[in-house]
């Protein structure tokens, strides 16, 4: 479905006329939402995104290999494409967005063979190092999914802690 409307071919239109069909989407029980083009902020959600957006989380061992919750809080006004703080227990734990790569298509067939692909990176907070940069040769910088990119800061995370004797 859509994924970015900013324009109309025949001009501006009033947000009623631009919600009425995120609104009819709404009302066949699809996730939907609308974001302002220029900060970012939702000025519809659909009931059952809202539903969505409190039930579903991701979870990674913390300290003691206990699950804690992640929450993931959209960065305004951020140049980055979904950029978003990761927190858990009320503390933000670091950062990811994605960004268009260059990425090997086949390491067998055409390894030289490359193209553009959305990857995923990530930082922990309080850190200069960017997780999805460092030694990725065979498959290219970044990560396929954003849940591997939090995947790498949470072993970044539990690494550091053991490293330290901290806990994370």
């Amino acid at each position: 479905m859509f994924t970015r409307v900013t324009t109309d071919a025949a001009g501006a239109i009033r947000r009623g006329e631009a919600l009425a069909g995120p609104e009819k989407v709404a009302a066949n029980g699809w996730r939907v939402w609308v974001e302002h083009a220029v900060t970012g902020e939702r000025i519809f959600e659909s009931d059952v995104e809202k539903t969505y957006k409190l039930t579903t989380s991701t979870s990674y061992p913390g300290p003691d290999n206990m699950m804690s919750l992640l929450l993931y809080k959209t960065v305004k006004g951020s140049a980055k494409s979904a950029h978003q703080q990761v927190e858990s227990n009320d503390r933000v734990i670091g950062e990811v967005w994605r960004e268009q790569s260059r990425v090997i298509v086949s390491k067998l067939s055409q390894p030289l063979r490359q193209e553009m692909k959305w990857r995923w990176f990530a930082r922990v907070n309080g850190d200069a190092k960017i997780l999805g940069r460092e030694g990725r040769d065979l498959v290219g910088p970044g990560f396929a999914s954003k849940v591997k990119a939090v995947d790498a800061m949470a072993a970044a995370i539990t690494s550091a802690a053991n490293c330290t004797g901290k806990r994370a």
